[in-house]
């Protein structure tokens, strides 16, 4: 298991990144674990969505956090941490 952290110095946020074997079926855990979120939006690349996004959202769901998805298409913009919050909610 890895985990990175990305800063970003200007908004004054930071993303924490967990890389672990089977992380998707126990990312709604973690995730209510770490930040006692009640709701999410997961933004992600289609394809990569296509792959993942349901996995996640049941590992989500199953924790109880109400969790959506938003694929983005590649090139879909500038990427940070406000254009990841305006992605939409759930």
């Amino acid at each position: 298991m890895s985990d990175l952290v990305l800063r970003f110095p200007r908004a004054a946020q930071s993303s924490r990144i967990r890389i672990a074997a089977g992380g998707l079926d126990r990312l709604g855990a973690f995730t209510r674990g770490v930040t006692g979120a009640g709701r999410v939006v997961v933004v992600s690349d289609v394809r990569v969505a296509a792959l993942y996004a349901p996995r996640a959202l049941a590992s989500l769901r199953r924790a109880g956090i109400a969790a959506s998805a938003s694929p983005r298409s590649i090139g879909c913009g500038r990427r940070s941490p406000r254009s990841a919050s305006d992605a939409g909610t759930p």
